[in-house]
């Protein structure tokens, strides 16, 4: 667990999901929370929030399984509420992956952004993680892969 400037990144209770979507609204809806909510608890994804002054307000997911490189873990569904962004939130919640990933005897985390998601390459280049080849067509989206060591 990690605690930063009343930043709190654990793993959610399922009655937080609904406010956790208030939160990320519009951008991300409570079918798409409740869908990474399921893939969690089969073991698909590890599924983690953020919490800043008792307030759900961030969220990103992890999976050892679909698509991983090897020796690599995973980031997905990075998403904050438009109006916690820019205070740290992010980063907090890209350290404990970072975090998982060195205790779990891994040497890299990749993940996928969008081409035109210039404030996400914007974060995860200032974290060191860097561009593998070209885009690539992931989920119908032109998306970068990214990686960073470890």
């Amino acid at each position: 667990m990690l605690c930063s400037l009343n930043i709190i990144i654990r793993c959610p209770d399922e009655d937080e999901i609904a406010n956790l979507a208030a939160n990320l609204s519009p951008e991300v809806m409570i079918d798409q929370l409740n869908q990474r909510w399921k893939e969690h608890l089969k073991g698909f994804r590890n599924m983690l929030i953020a919490e800043l002054d008792g307030e759900v307000v961030g969220t990103v997911s992890t999976t050892s399984l679909l698509y991983q490189l090897p020796n690599s873990l995973r980031l997905l569904a990075l998403d904050l509420g438009p109006k916690f962004r820019r205070r740290g939130i992010g980063t907090a919640l890209m350290e404990e992956v970072e975090h998982r990933a060195r205790r779990e005897g891994l040497q890299s985390v990749n993940l996928e952004v969008g081409v035109d998601n210039d404030a996400g390459i914007r974060l995860y280049e200032q974290r060191g993680y860097e561009r593998v080849g070209n885009p690539r067509w992931v989920v119908g989206d032109l998306a970068w892969i990214m990686i960073k060591a470890v």
